[in-house]
């Protein structure tokens, strides 16, 4: 067993914990390893804000354990936040995860990265400019970004492929919650072909609602620019462009 993965996952699972403190005590004493191995007064101590005990209990080492031993099973890559291959872009922008999962290669650093988004409930029209603006793009050889949503996402994926080019799939659920159960061939599809499928979140994380704004910034940050096809006024999307717009990232829509 890896032992500084296992303390990176523990200390995820430690509860109300967040992802920003987490961040903190690894800069302050190097691994996840160190943090557990320092006395909780001297953890106190360093910190500007108290921090919850971190210790392992029963608990927290049961679901670290599992987490590990489904990571291995089924060859899911983890990348930190410290470590070189953790996508520059990503890293520039605020609330970048402490951690991240993913299956396939490691395209994330790409010259360029575009994410198109939109509406699960696309038009005729909204599935033509989907394969016309990424056809057209081809010959710029992007990576193209989306969130594996039935509708403009799935859309967006499938385009990729048609077109020789890499995509990425970035989950609001678990790797062993695929979600929508639709997706999975697709999934195996972009796997097969060198592409990527990334999650923030533990194997059996269920798709709920409130993770998909998480989802959405993790779009917005991966990229150099966001295009959207069609959404509601107050769609998912929306909240994509808003945290596009925060990083100071280009966005642009279909009329």
């Amino acid at each position: 067993m890896n032992d500084e993965l296992f303390y990176r996952l523990a200390l995820n699972f430690i509860p109300s914990i967040t992802n920003s403190c987490i961040k903190k005590l690894i800069r302050t004493f190097g691994t996840a390893t160190a943090v557990f191995q320092t006395p909780q007064e001297k953890i106190q101590r360093t910190q500007k804000n108290r921090v919850p005990p971190i210790q392992i209990d029963r608990e927290v080492e049961k679901q670290a354990k599992v987490e590990y031993a489904y990571l291995e099973k089924n060859k899911i890559q983890v990348i930190y936040f410290d470590q070189p291959e953790y996508p520059v872009r990503m890293y520039q922008c605020a609330g970048y995860p402490n951690l991240f999962f993913y299956k396939g290669e490691s395209i994330f650093q790409n010259e360029k990265v575009v994410s198109i988004v939109g509406t699960r409930n696309v038009s005729s029209y909204g599935t033509d400019v989907v394969q016309k603006i990424i056809s057209e793009l081809a010959v710029c050889d992007p990576v193209i970004v989306s969130g594996l949503a039935v509708g403009v996402d799935t859309l967006a994926h499938e385009a990729a492929l048609q077109n020789g080019l890499k995509t990425i799939g970035i989950m609001g659920s678990g790797f062993g919650r695929i979600y929508p159960a639709s997706n999975n061939k697709l999934v195996q599809k972009m796997l097969e072909s060198g592409n990527a499928v990334i999650s923030e979140y533990p194997f059996n994380t269920m798709p709920d609602k409130t993770n998909f704004p998480k989802r959405n910034r993790l779009i917005a940050s991966i990229s150099d620019a966001t295009v959207v096809i069609e959404t509601k006024a107050k769609g998912g999307s929306v909240i994509t462009v808003n945290m596009a717009s925060l990083y100071k990232r280009d966005v642009f829509a279909v009329p």
